[in-house]
């Protein structure tokens, strides 16, 4: 059990590290602009250009690890990470740097799916909505922090100098994976595994999966848009604060996110996951809509507005416990793929859309950054992820499970049994 713990804590690791990568152009991105002479589409592309690779390789990815198992893999796709971190620190044009970002997209593409595999091999069939949601609760705080250290060290040194700190982390980690990790159980263990085009066809045709990850691609906007990207120039050129108070304020989705998930993954055990689904979204969709819309909030309002917008999005990880109740052992891990391929459709579409629309909306010059994209711009642009909230609500009443039963139905369960335990009296309880 102790060499369980121990791998799945270094497996989250490995998901702090993918997190904080995939968004960590947001943080360097004023240093960027100066250094390859950007605008803000170039952010955007630069940006988004992680998610080509990693999105690319995420059904691959998943068929690796069902037929090769966990520690080998994950242990060599971390240290990939660590050479795309130190070539990208030594970029000196756009092309050059979007070449090393599709090679870290490509490595971080072991991150997610392999702690996925690795909870789904290592624990019990019941525990993996909690082990899951206990995973997002670890790589949500951790990214907060790694975001607060990173903006930090670019202030006092440069961007250049936090990748290779992050350079050297990842190194460390990959040794780690290699020594501690238990290993993963490859599917032939269990069964022999489909024909590729056999598993890839009934993945692809499964309804479940495709309404599952296409709620998380409008869910997961918040943070692949704005907690990744775009929230913290929008946050410095909204509301005037400074690179390190931007960060913070962007991290508290982060925080929200962590604090939440364990409370989803403790009640979708016999609530309806569909339920929340559309509660999550409904709370993310108004949250979101006070904050590019509401009146101008105090720095305290900030913190607790961003604070509520994670807490209440983080109900995206749901689809991924639909999935895994749904789908065979043997493509278990290639689902998983699938679906987060689509969840993470949003960055790469969206990021650069957010950039072009700011493009064009810019009054007078854009050589001086960000600065120059007036608030009502900023809105136009962000109008994008309210929309996408919209459509994940209604999508997610088109799902249902089994053996669950929806949240107002447990809800007034509850109640009647309660009412019905305040009638009876123990000597009427006797006679029946």
């Amino acid at each position: 059990m102790k060499n369980i713990v121990t791998s799945w804590c270094l497996m989250s690791l490995l998901c702090i590290l993918q997190f904080t990568l995939q968004g960590s152009v947001g943080i360097f991105a004023q240093g960027m602009k100066e250094s390859l002479k950007l605008d803000a589409a170039a952010i955007g592309f630069l940006s988004s250009s992680f998610f080509y690779a990693y999105l690319a390789a995420q059904v691959p990815v998943g068929m690796i690890y069902d037929r090769f198992g966990i520690r080998n893999i994950a242990s060599g796709a971390t240290i990939l990470i660590a050479l795309s971190c130190l070539l990208l620190s030594f970029a000196q044009s756009l092309e050059v740097a979007i070449l090393y970002r599709l090679l870290m997209g490509f490595a971080c593409a072991f991150g997610f799916i392999g702690v996925l595999t690795g909870i789904k091999q290592w624990f019990p069939p019941q525990s993996f909505a909690f082990v899951t949601s206990l995973t997002e609760t670890l790589a949500l705080l951790g990214v907060a922090l790694m975001n607060t250290a990173l903006s930090k060290l670019v202030i006092a040194y440069s961007w250049r100098v936090a990748l290779v700190v992050c350079a050297i982390l990842a190194a460390l980690l990959g040794l780690s994976l290699r020594a501690f990790v238990k290993r993963g159980v490859p599917v032939e263990a269990f069964e022999a595994p489909a024909p590729f085009w056999v598993s890839f066809r009934l993945l692809l045709t499964s309804k479940k999966i495709w309404l599952s990850g296409l709620y998380g691609f409008g869910v997961f906007c918040v943070m692949s848009i704005f907690a990744a990207l775009w929230g913290i120039p929008y946050l410095m050129r909204c509301y005037g604060l400074d690179l390190v108070t931007a960060t913070s304020v962007v991290s508290m989705v982060y925080v929200g996110a962590a604090l939440s998930s364990p409370l989803y993954g403790c009640l979708v055990g016999f609530i309806r996951c569909s339920s929340f689904m559309v509660l999550g979204a409904s709370l993310t969709l108004l949250t979101v809509l006070l904050l590019f819309y509401g009146p101008t909030l105090s720095l305290t309002g900030l913190y607790i507005v961003t604070f509520l917008i994670g807490f209440f999005c983080s109900a995206y990880q749901l689809g991924f416990t639909i999935v895994s109740r749904s789908v065979p052992r043997r493509v278990q891990a290639t689902a998983m793929g699938l679906t987060n391929m689509i969840v993470m459709m949003g960055a790469l579409l969206f990021q650069p859309l957010v950039g072009l629309i700011l493009s064009y909306s810019a009054d007078g010059a854009v050589m001086d950054g960000f600065e120059v994209y007036s608030a009502s711009a900023y809105e136009k642009a962000m109008s994008i992820i309210p929309l996408l909230l919209a459509i994940s609500v209604l999508l997610a009443y088109w799902l249902a499970e089994e053996g669950t039963v929806p949240l107002r139905r447990w809800i007034w369960q509850k109640i009647r049994h309660a009412s019905r335990a305040t009638l009876v009296t123990p000597e009427r309880h006797r006679k029946f």
